[in-house]
């Protein structure tokens, strides 16, 4: 069981927080489970726009560990991939002061889980 605990309310965002606890709790990891973990963390991916009207997407190469995905599905996609590896059998996220938590964040977080 992978057990992930941040407190929310940091600069850096709530989804960065979980991203970067997730990214430093599957160093030891083995296998191509961590490979691929690790490679979905690497990019930030940004929506702007108005719907119907305009939207412009930006990504970023991770420069430093509180780089993280974004988007829902792709959030989605690391949380699917850390509970059901090799390694554990499951997923814990702990959020502290989740009432400070950044409201894109836990947008993200509620669509995501």
């Amino acid at each position: 069981m992978l057990a992930v605990w941040v407190t929310a309310g940091e600069d850096i965002g709530l989804i960065a927080q979980i991203a970067s606890a997730i990214r430093q709790d599957t160093q030891t990891w083995r296998g191509e489970t961590r490979t691929k973990l690790h490679k979905m963390l690497e990019a930030l991916t940004v929506s702007v726009g108005i719907p119907g009207i305009a939207k412009l997407d930006a990504t970023i190469r991770r420069q430093s560990v509180e780089t993280t995905p974004l988007g829902v599905r792709d959030f989605e996609n690391v949380i699917r991939t850390a509970a059901e590896s090799d390694e554990n059998t499951g997923l814990i996220l702990l959020i502290d002061e989740i009432q400070a938590a950044d409201p894109a964040g836990l947008r993200t977080l509620a669509y995501a889980w």
